[in-house]
């Protein structure tokens, strides 16, 4: 059973539509000029703790174990945190 006509057009209609679209500009990317920098992502982000993994060595090599949160201070650009 075929569609009607009236039926086969609308549908004839959306498929150019729908392929027009997926070929279309509207789509692409921007084009850059030279100078132009490529766009670059920002990620912000809010946090409270940062896990810093240490290992303690002394002279010779060896684990130092026992350590406390205590016997550490971390610094960011000379800053404590």
């Amino acid at each position: 059973m075929y569609p009607s006509g009236r039926v086969a057009f609308v549908i004839l209609l959306l498929a150019a539509t729908f392929a027009e679209i997926s070929h279309s500009s509207l789509f692409a990317p921007p084009a850059l000029g030279r100078d132009t920098p490529p766009p670059q992502a920002v990620l912000s982000e809010r946090t409270r703790l940062v896990v810093v993994p240490v290992s303690v060595t002394d002279r010779n090599g060896h684990f130092v174990l026992g350590l406390k949160q205590s016997n550490f201070e971390v610094y960011e650009n000379g800053k404590p945190q």
